[in-house]
């Protein structure tokens, strides 16, 4: 027993020394150290993260290394916190003019360079200048969801907001930073212009230089060689092959006075793939790629995924002349040159005696990397040799999908690889720029998708990368991100992104080369941080009525690493929809959701292209996770309103329509009262053009419905579509004619509320209408004539705004507003008769002459109001009889608004030719079409009788809507009751917690708990082994965790605890008692 501080303590002693041989071997084989770095603009590192990858970049050329523990740095997919790449850098090597010692500069482990712009020859700008620093910049950060980046980089949304403003206000357009010249001067303006990468979702920029040989020397132990390098970082947020790759583009400009002969370009990494220590790197020349992939089918970090492969690709190699081709460059086609590939493709191995890392710090690993680029070891200078002893530049450029060629894995086992891509030679004279550009790629990670399949989608993605890089990036873009937002509910949550207007009309009017916004889908995943491929669709609202349901497109089959087609989005017609209640968890067999429990959810947007040539034919947003928790309401809180409920409605005016204020938020309703209006605007609308190539303009009023609150507008819709039913003549309205009325597009969630208006379409109303007395004369069966569109009394009646289904050229009728009760009276054998207008049909056939003012056997009346009104009436001599008759002849009777006129006929308004004076609009006020067709198709068959044709009461100005929705309460003494519901679980807790993700995050949770409150958990001894405090604003909501560990951060033991809650707001305490179980712990961690 006494001796075993001293065994300790050897055994201390010993792990010590292991510690330091390691360490020693790690900085002897170039490992992951850093070197002397120089002081810098602040920032001088930032993410790139806007889409599926999420990783470091240095203003000192290094990238994908963490920047706070100098640990692998490149996380993919982002938010799982796994590693894909731990460093990466761009190298080149030359012949410098006068010196026989070739010479490597650039970034790896440690960096050559130093920030800030070479001015001249042998001068650099101070490095320490502000200006010399990061930038990194959004084209939407104003109203930007920065949701994403606060989880990933673990700052608040209001300093991401601050640095994207900052650095697009100071973005340094003059050192050669790109932007877009909205206002084409030349010049950069940061109120008017665009600054990054044209059409990219974020963009990184800074600019280093060689001019510093302390830096040079500690990398590769060479010279300065006079070169400015600006790197430019662009990524995209989308889904498909351009949401899982980052592009970095390297202009590299000679800014020395010397030529710099046989040089080469080196994009570098140390691709540690999860786990380092299990990796295979290789190449496929034919796309110029080089990619890490797992060695085996599991690794211990990517686990339980499956591991992903990463790789880089030269989208863009140095231009070298070239007679008669074409080369990319600076955006541009250059004739007369022509872009090299990838050359060479190499590997070193970590410790390998042989295939070793160059040596850092000394002019060795100058001529060691060099002979890398050329695609020779090395140690020795020498090719490679695949195993069939064939010498080659490009080494491991078998497929290891099929199995074929020279794989890693032949030759040595699997191990902690480096691996360079490298292009060249060419020549830099003093002034030459060249710019390359590289694709950093990831792929898989994804169930079903194996190790090797990973290989397959990556050159997948990577072809599908470079046909759009090959097309210099004109490429549509996904509708703008849904800004949702969540309401928790008890056993229920809603997700809402029809709250920001502005935000959907931007979403829903998108429109991109091609590509129009088609629908929304909403997803439930397993995790925050889970992979479209593990998602469940839960909902998809689609565009009604245009026929775009399943869509087809081209993708990789991992299964047989083919492409093929598939059905990727399968809308219904549906009609669009900007809420959904969600119950049930659609990943547990639709059980119900459970308060306290976090689910995952996102709500993307999607776009189609119908050309069949479109590959892709539809684009979509890529994930925005969103954590929910659904719960009951919290302490003291009390909401009159559930979803689904509807505000009691007050309606002021005659119209059928309605206004319906749907809750959709309980927890936004306000209290306040709230008006629906309409209002008439004059609008100008475009006809035609016509047979001879003419357009006519009309102005006339639309109606627009407004809610308003007090003397606030909140909201006023697109026009309903109504001042104009039909398309008068052979004219076709412009594509710009009115949304119809009741499209869902133009409903608005205002203050929790779904704003649903809605009216009846200017056509007549069957459950008004009827046979008010007498006998029902007329003949039934289809004997009438309006069979095409909705009409009453078996196809013999129907609204005006039918007329361009049956007669050809004839003015427009009365605005729906204006129709009104129309009593048709007859008398036994026509006896009950008025004056009417008769029409003739003559000479062009779609001309109706006026003839003469003449009887006819019945009268019409409007009996809207208390006091009937008689009115005026036309009709259409067929047969040229002379008269009116009911035969089916086409004796159609035209009912108008106007006041009858009696013996006095008003022929300035009615005595015209129906078509061939269109333009002044005869018959302009009528509301009515109707043929009473009889038996034997004369008078004598008619008999006393009236009949009521009634129309929708369509919504006019004088429609008035007012309704209040009741806004949730707060009250103290309801919040010292809910005392009584504060609770843990689970209790007891059992060794697990269905929540957990894996045995380092250990909890209990305390739920219904006030924003303010002290839990103090006791022993059994009473001995007080944890304080935690709860404020609102830094554990917002009714929950709190406790991580089952003491004030030291240990892991306290099984038993049974007291946990003592005090709530100060509310003067009022909980004791709860909590029994824990831990498991057995086994460390692997110390």
């Amino acid at each position: 027993m006494k001796r075993q501080p001293t065994v300790i303590a050897l055994l201390l002693l010993a792990c010590l020394f292991a510690g330091a041989g390691q360490a020693a071997t790690k900085e002897k084989s170039m490992a992951k150290n850093g070197g002397p770095n120089s002081t810098l603009g602040t920032p001088n590192a930032t993410y790139m993260n806007i889409n599926k990858i999420s990783t470091y970049i240095r203003a000192d050329g290094r990238a994908d290394l963490d920047v706070t523990s100098n640990n692998s740095g490149l996380v993919y997919p982002k938010g799982s916190s796994k590693t894909a790449i731990f460093q990466s850098g761009f190298l080149w090597g030359a012949r410098v003019q006068g010196d026989p010692q070739v010479r490597v500069g650039g970034s790896a482990y440690r960096t050559g360079l130093q920030t800030g712009k070479l001015l001249s020859p042998g001068v650099s700008e101070d490095p320490n200048l502000p200006k010399n620093r990061i930038y990194r910049v959004r084209p939407d950060w104003r109203n930007a969801d920065l949701s994403s980046e606060v989880r990933d980089e673990g700052r608040s949304a209001s300093e991401v907001r601050a640095q994207y403003e900052r650095d697009w206000n100071e973005w340094p357009a003059t050192d050669g930073a790109p932007y877009k010249d909205i206002d084409s001067n030349g010049a950069y303006n940061a109120s008017v212009d665009i600054p990054g990468v044209s059409g990219a979702d974020q963009t990184i920029w800074f600019v280093c230089n060689d001019n510093n040989s302390t830096n040079t020397q500690n990398l590769y132990g060479a010279l300065p060689m006079g070169i400015e390098v600006q790197y430019t970082i662009w990524a995209y947020a989308q889904e498909g092959a351009l949401g899982n790759m980052i592009f970095k583009s390297y202009t590299m400009i000679n800014k020395g006075t010397s030529q710099l002969d046989s040089m080469y370009v080196c994009q570098w990494s140390d691709p540690d793939l999860g786990n380092a220590a299990d990796d295979f790197v290789g190449c496929d020349t034919s796309l110029s790629i080089g990619f890490v992939y797992n060695a085996g089918n599991t690794d211990a970090t990517y686990n339980p995924l499956p591991p992903p492969a990463s790789g880089f690709d030269f989208f863009q190699g140095p231009i070298v002349p070239s007679a008669g081709s074409q080369a990319i460059f600076r955006g541009r086609v250059k004739d007369g040159y022509r872009n090299l590939p990838m050359t060479a493709f190499f590997y070193f191995i970590n410790q390998d005696p042989t295939l070793t890392d160059p040596t850092q710090g000394a002019i060795a690993g100058s001529s060691q990397f060099y002979n890398f680029f050329r695609g020779r070891i090395g140690l020795t200078g020498q090719l490679f040799q695949d195993p069939q002893g064939n010498p080659t530049t490009f080494t491991l450029s078998g497929d290891p999908q099929s199995g074929r060629g020279w794989l890693d894995g032949q030759q040595f086992p699997a191990g902690d690889r480096r691996m360079g891509l490298a292009s060249g030679p060419f020549a830099m004279a003093p002034g030459d720029t060249q710019e390359i550009v590289v694709a950093e790629i990831a792929a898989g990670a994804i169930p079903g998708v194996d190790r090797l399949s990973a290989v397959g989608l990556l050159k997948f993605f990577d072809r599908a990368a470079q046909l759009a890089y090959d097309n210099f990036f004109q490429l549509p873009s996904p509708p703008p991100l849904p800004k949702v937002t969540v309401t928790e509910l008890n056993n229920s949550i809603v997700l809402n992104w029809g709250n920001d207007l502005n935000a959907v009309k931007e979403t829903e009017t998108s429109n991109t080369r091609g590509f129009r916004f088609q629908g929304y889908n909403v997803y439930q995943l397993p995790s925050a941080s889970a992979t479209i491929t593990e998602a469940k669709k839960i909902a998809t609202f689609d565009i009604p009525g245009d026929g775009v349901t399943r869509i087809t497109d081209q993708v990789f089959d991992p299964e047989t690493g083919v492409v093929t087609g598939k059905v990727v989005q399968l809308g219904t017609d549906s009609g669009i929809k900007r809420y959904l209640q969600i119950r049930n968890d659609a990943l547990n067999g639709g059980t119900p959701l459970i308060n306290g429990i976090r689910y995952y959810f996102a709500v993307t947007a999607y776009s189609f292209n119908p050309d069949p040539n479109s590959v892709p034919n539809n684009i979509e947003d890529p994930l925005q996770i969103i954590t929910v928790v659904p719960h009951s309401e919290n302490p003291g809180i009390r909401m009159p309103l559930s979803y689904g409920d509807t505000a009691s409605v007050d309606h002021a005016g005659r119209s059928d329509g309605a206004a319906v204020p749907f809750i959709v938020d309980p927890s936004r309703t306000t209290g306040k009262s709230y008006k629906v209006i309409f209002r008439n605007i004059p609008e100008r609308f475009v006809y035609g053009p016509d047979s001879n190539g003419d357009r006519d303009t009309v102005t006339t009023d639309i109606m627009y419905w407004y809610l308003v609150s007090g003397t606030d507008t909140l909201y006023r819709s697109n026009n309903l579509g109504t001042a104009i039913a039909f398309d008068p003549g052979t004219h076709n309205l412009a594509e710009d004619f009115p949304a119809t009325f009741g499209d869902e597009f133009s409903y608005p969630v205002i203050d929790g509320m779904f704003m649903s208006v809605s009216g009846p379409a200017p056509q007549l109303n069957a459950a008004r209408s009827r046979y008010v007395s007498g006998t029902d004369w007329t003949t039934a069966g289809g004997a009438g004539r309006f069979t095409a569109s909705p009409s009453l009394f078996s196809s013999q009646v129907t609204a005006a705004t039918n007329v361009g289904s049956y007669l050809g050229s004839t003015g427009a009728g009365a605005p729906a507003a204006q129709f009104t009760d129309v009593e048709f009276r007859f008398g036994d054998n026509g006896s009950l008769t008025q004056k009417a207008y008769r029409y003739r049909r003559m000479g062009t056939p779609n001309n109706y002459r006026f003839q003469d003012y003449t009887n006819v056997p019945f009268q019409v009346w409007d009996v809207s109001g208390a006091t009937p009104r008689q009115l005026n009436v036309g009709y259409r001599d067929n047969n040229n009889s002379g008269a009116w008759e009911p035969s089916g002849a086409l004796e159609i009777l035209f009912v108008a608004t106007s006041t009858y006129d009696g013996d006095n006929p008003t022929t300035f308004t009615y005595g015209t030719t129906v078509g061939s004076d269109a333009n002044s609009i005869p018959l302009g006020d009528f509301q009515l079409l109707a043929e009473w067709v009889s038996a034997n198709g004369v008078a004598a068959d008619i008999r006393e009788s009236r009949i009521l044709v009634s129309p929708n009461r369509v919504l006019t100005v004088n429609d008035i809507y007012t309704f209040t929705a009741p806004a949730p309460t707060q009250n103290l003494q309801t919040a010292k009751n809910d005392v009584s519901q504060i609770n843990v679980f689970p209790n007891p807790y059992y060794g697990v917690n269905t929540e957990e993700i894996n045995k380092y995050q250990r909890f209990v949770t305390f739920n219904h708990l006030p924003d303010n409150a002290i839990i103090r958990i006791f022993n059994l001894a009473g001995v007080q082994i944890r304080v935690m405090r709860k404020d609102a604003s830094a554990s917002p909501g009714q929950f709190m965790r406790w991580d089952l560990a003491n004030e030291s951060g240990l892991p306290v033991g099984s038993g049974l605890y007291i946990a003592h809650i005090e709530m100060p707001d509310l003067g009022a305490t909980k004791v709860l008692k909590l029994a824990i179980v831990q498991e057995q712990q086994i460390l692997d961690r110390y």
